[in-house]
């Protein structure tokens, strides 16, 4: 199973993705609202809505990229909110090893 996330390939990686009650507010007009689901490892999910409804918003709070207002958000049972800089280092390392052993 290959898993992309921004672009990093993470070869083997067996995610289950959580969201509970998130939530986030962009220039004081609320852009996701308790806001709950998850995505088992092996199934193919897809956002939908019109612009501005909150999408990239949201892949950017799954890739930890951007800190919910409220709620929590699990990568394999590790609540994300807390751990932005450990995901980092992990997607870097996992890329770099990845970049070093395509050849």
């Amino acid at each position: 199973m290959v898993l992309e996330i921004l672009g990093l390939a993470l070869i083997n990686m067996e995610a289950s993705i959580s969201l509970k009650k998130i939530g986030k507010s962009v220039e004081n007009k609320s852009i996701l609202a308790g806001l709950s689901f998850g995505i088992e490892k092996g199934t193919i999910t897809s956002i939908l809505g019109p612009n501005d409804s909150g999408k990239s918003l949201l892949l950017k709070m799954i890739a930890g990229g951007i800190s919910p207002d409220f709620g929590s958000i699990y990568i394999n049972g590790n609540n994300i909110s807390y751990k932005k800089q450990e995901l980092f280092a992990f997607l870097f390392v996992v890329s770099f090893l990845e970049i070093e052993n395509y050849d």
